[in-house]
Parts: C-alpha cells; structure tokens; sequence
C-alpha cells in the first residue's frame, strides 16, 4: 500500500456546510486522518462543483487538513448537479461514477480507499483503530452507523460543545468526539429512518438492510447485511462494479477472509444526522417484522458474501448498558437470524423445485 485515499463527494450549500463544519473536523480529530497519516501517506480526493469546492477550500477544517494530507478536487459538471437536485437516484448515480473514478485510479496507484459521506461525523479514535486493523492485513474494514435528525441533533452537538468549553475548537474546525458521551447524545435524536429499522415496534422498513435492538437507551445493537466499508485496500481490480462501493465493489477487491466489522462504537462510530425526511426505499409495512420479509429481502439483495456480514454485531452504546440488556439483545437477535436464515434455506430449496417463477413472485415489494 503506497498511500490511503480519503474521499467524499460534496454538493450544495446544505452539505457543504455541514462537510465543512461537522464532518471535516471530526475527521481532523487526532484519532482520525491523523493516525491514518502515520499508517501511509494520505490524500483527501473532494469530487464538487466549483462553487462548493471555494466554499471548501476557505474553512479552517481544511486548513486543518491540508497540515496532515494532500487535498485534491475533482471537478463535478454543474450541469449533472442542477439535474440531480431533488432526484435520489441520479445523485445516487453521480455518488457511483465518483466511486467508479477514484477507484480505477486507486488501483493504478497501489492505494487504499476511505470513502467517507459529507453529512457524517466520526468519533475520534474510529481510524485509529482502523489503521491498526490495516497494520494486522485486514483489507476491507467495515462498521455501521445510524442516521439522526439533523434539526435537532446538530443545535444539541453545538450545545454541548459550548457548554464543554470547546466551542473555540469547533470555530476552528475542530472536533473531537469521544464516543460514549456522543451516542449518549445521539438516542434522544434517533432520525425516522434508522427508526423504522427498530424491531418489534410498527412501521419496520420495507428495506431492512440493518435492523435494530434497543438497549434501553443506552443504544443499539445492530444486525447489517450491507455494513459500510470505511477502508477498502483492493487485492483485485474492482472497478466493474455496479452498485455502489458498499454494494458489490468489496466482493470483487477482496477476499471475505480480508474483511474485519469493527463491533463496538469505543472503537469505531459514524453517525449520519439527515433531514427530516425519508430516504427511497423507506416507505415502512404496516406490521412488525417478520422473519419472512426479511428473508424475502435478502434472497433478493444480499448475495452469499454480504450475507456473512450480519452475523457481526455492532453494539452503539453508552457504556452503562446493563448486562442483563445486553444478554437479552443479544439472544433476541440471535433467534431472530436463525429463523431469517432457515427461512431463506427453505424459500431458496422450493425456489429450486419448482423453477424461478416462485422467486420472481417474492421479489415483489411487501405488502
């Protein structure tokens, strides 16, 4: 590994903001970029319009940033950004063809890629621990996060950090997040989307590729088909991949056996705050979950590698989790999987029997 690639791709005057003075700074905190520079040399790859990449470029994050990386900005047609507005799915293509960039050109160069979203923020001390798993030959480092309400969440964050006597650092593009005190934060500011993958309460998702234990307000414990890759060191040329860089790009670049899920938020913790508002494919079932649908989901969106990932708890917490909560959780999701996975054995042995015609039919959107 010649050097590790930072990336993200930022545009309009809401994200940009936020990238500039939430994300960017948790990433400058010393357990963050930082660490990564002491594990290779780093670059930052920022794709964005003009415009934003100005507006980047005069923050003191960056500022920060360009101490510790190389930063470097790749140009977006302003054009295929005016199209995208307000459209999920062609922002969601845009996303793809940066992957599809940065990763043809990480491969050419013997790099490792850390693709970060622009409205996320990272605990301090979450690269730390994934450089020490890149110093141990893991090549695929993954984790997982939930997404909070960004119009209550962010004024809580600046409150706190006010009342802990840190808002200087803050003003100057700093923020260091211990990870304890911020998910004790985070539970009262739980956004609809990562609410609706909650089990045993009414309006589950309709696309469960996370699902959630409560631990009474402590936390979650989380199950993931699809957890992020925070850190990808491709052993093969992946860039003919189709869904995204946490979608099939990983089962190409590397081997199961090179992946590591970091299971605990002390280590590594991303959390997402969002607009008040749903993403696509979150129109939630009338019912509780069953182990049917989410059977039925995965057949048709997590192949044999993915499937892997959901046997790796990620436990977000506070540090005060009960025991006895953290036993019944565990056994809860436990079952749970068991009877999702003999679910998805039988379905899959009649699809066999009797032909495709009966998958076809499953694949259907729940009811």
């Amino acid at each position: 590994m010649r050097k590790v690639i930072f990336t993200t791709a930022v545009w309009g005057k809401e994200y940009t903001f936020h990238f500039v003075n939430f994300t960017l700074p948790s990433l400058m905190a010393p357990g963050n970029i930082p660490a990564m520079a002491a594990l290779a040399p780093v670059e930052f790859h920022i794709y964005s319009p003009r415009a934003d990449s100005d507006r980047i470029e005069r923050s003191p994050a960056y500022r920060r940033l360009c101490e510790v990386a190389i930063p470097k900005f790749i140009v977006i047609d302003d054009d295929s950004i005016r199209q995208a507005a307000g459209d999920q799915n062609l922002s969601y293509k845009i996303m793809v063809q940066t992957h599809h960039h940065l990763i043809a050109h990480a491969w050419e160069q013997d790099a490792a890629i850390c693709s970060v979203y622009p409205d996320t923020i990272l605990a301090d001390g979450s690269f730390r621990t994934v450089a020490r798993l890149a110093q141990a030959g893991k090549r695929s480092i993954h984790s997982a996060g939930i997404s909070l309400n960004m119009h209550s969440f962010v004024p809580a964050l600046i409150r706190a950090e006010i009342a802990a006597g840190r808002d200087q650092d803050l003003l100057a593009g700093r923020l260091d997040l211990a990870p304890r005190d911020t998910i004790r934060l985070a539970m009262g500011h739980i956004h609809d989307h990562s609410a609706a993958h909650i089990l045993g309460q009414d309006g589950f998702t309709q696309w469960p590729s996370q699902m959630y234990w409560p631990l009474d307000g402590h936390g979650l414990l989380l199950r993931s088909w699809h957890p992020t890759p925070y850190f990808v060191h491709p052993r093969r040329d992946g860039s003919n991949f189709t869904f995204g860089i946490d979608g099939d790009f990983v089962r190409l670049a590397v081997d199961y056996e090179d992946c590591a899920v970091v299971e605990d938020s002390d280590d590594f913790l991303m959390l997402e705050p969002m607009p008040f508002k749903r993403r696509r494919n979150d129109k939630p079932c009338v019912n509780h979950a069953k182990p049917f649908d989410i059977a039925n989901w995965a057949i048709n969106n997590a192949d044999d590698f993915h499937r892997r990932f959901v046997h790796s708890p990620i436990w977000l917490h506070d540090g005060a989790v009960p025991d006895a909560v953290r036993a019944r959780a565990w056994t809860e999701s436990q079952e749970f999987l068991a009877q999702v996975f003999s679910t998805i054995t039988a379905i899959e042995q009649f699809s066999a029997d009797v032909g495709t015609g009966f998958k076809d039919l499953l694949g259907a959107p729940l009811a």
